[in-house]
């Protein structure tokens, strides 16, 4: 990993980090709360419908909505909305919240994204289910993303700069 990726990896999860903390209770209780501003805190992860295309890794992908702009390939940078949930619904980071996408390179995100984010298009919406292995693995993230978990990431893909 380069410094710049160790760095913007460290930007994440400190605001991963300070975006549990600063939530109501720590837990999605089901419903959103929101900031001052109206920007919701918590955000309850949506039941999708239809069946995920399985990859060889294991990695669950659902289209959420179809995207018609420019399509991402893994070393592309990208700039997109997500919002990501532990098993249990726990959201643990999102973009929302912030009030504007992010931007990132595939190629220094974890291993789910570099993986499942490649064929969208921009405009499009995908979730992925990323098993551990694919995610932060036995080390997990911090005190906001444990062990060996499973995450859930919804991701809208804005813009390809």
């Amino acid at each position: 990993m380069t410094m710049r990726t160790i760095a913007a990896l460290m930007v994440a999860l400190a605001l991963s980090v300070a975006l549990v903390a600063c939530s109501d209770d720590g837990e999605n209780g089901g419903s959103a709360t929101s900031t001052p501003s109206g920007a919701p805190t918590s955000i309850p992860m949506p039941d999708v419908v239809g069946e995920p295309t399985v990859t060889a890794s294991g990695l669950h992908i659902y289209e959420i909505t179809a995207g018609t702009g420019q399509e991402a390939v893994a070393t592309d940078t990208v700039t997109a909305n997500y919002t990501g949930w532990l098993e249990d619904g726990t959201m643990f980071d999102s973009s929302i919240p912030r009030g504007e996408p992010t931007q990132f390179s595939l190629s220094g995100v974890i291993p789910g994204w570099t993986e499942g984010v490649p064929g969208m298009k921009v405009g499009g919406k995908r979730r992925l289910v990323i098993p551990p292995d694919l995610a932060y693995g036995a080390d997990g993230a911090g005190s906001a993303i444990p062990p060996n978990a499973t995450l859930t990431f919804d991701i809208e893909l804005v813009s390809i700069p």
